[in-house]
């Protein structure tokens, strides 16, 4: 093979190379939503799905969650709104694989004394009514409310830390929803939230 021959191969090999990556960079962000997540795909950690929206009434008050894309959710008490996005755990937690946010810094505005977030929310599943109490006993300090669809959430301010402390569980017990029993009906959960 003649140099030119083979310089002319080369060019057009890189060419090739840089137009297939071009394109598939724009097919990737034009199939995303702004949370990295295709808008079509189906996040089956996720207790809510693009468009649900619960409210929860407990022993800190009242607290709308509105998922707005398959891993955002927008929180809103006392009149005003915060948004985090989740993320995927890669290995499971307490034996569970769920979504979380972390909290690092403070990445909220002041309002109500809370500048950041904690957030878990998951599917989780037992075989045992007694490993489902003892699984909702370790969030008692956020005053869990439940309900008979197996949906159980709790909230707090931690003070000391500016902080407001989530947690949202689809509960399943031997592949049947979890009914909330009378410890978790002292407030309320209601809300639309598609799929079981």
């Amino acid at each position: 093979m003649r140099p030119g021959h083979f310089l002319f191969g080369l060019r057009c090999l890189r060419g090739l190379v840089f137009a297939c990556t071009s394109w598939c960079v724009v097919a990737v962000m034009c199939s995303c939503s702004t949370t990295g997540v295709p808008s079509n795909e189906l996040v089956l950690e996720a207790v809510l799905k693009e468009g649900d929206e619960i409210v929860l009434e407990n022993s800190s008050g009242a607290l709308r969650i509105r998922a707005t894309s398959p891993l955002e959710r927008v929180f809103e008490w006392k009149g005003s709104e915060r948004k985090i996005e989740l993320l995927r755990r890669t290995k499971p937690w307490n034996e569970h694989l769920t979504l979380y946010f972390p909290g690092t810094g403070d990445h909220w505005k002041m309002h109500d004394g809370v500048t950041r977030a904690v957030v878990e929310e998951g599917r989780v599943s037992f075989g045992s009514k007694s490993d489902a109490l003892a699984w909702l006993a370790r969030f008692s300090y956020l005053d869990v409310v439940g309900n008979e669809d197996g949906l159980f959430a709790g909230w707090a301010i931690i003070t000391e830390r500016n902080q407001l402390d989530f947690v949202l569980w689809r509960v399943t017990v031997s592949g049947m929803p979890f009914v909330a029993t009378e410890e978790f009906r002292a407030g309320s959960l209601k809300g639309k939230v598609s799929g079981q």
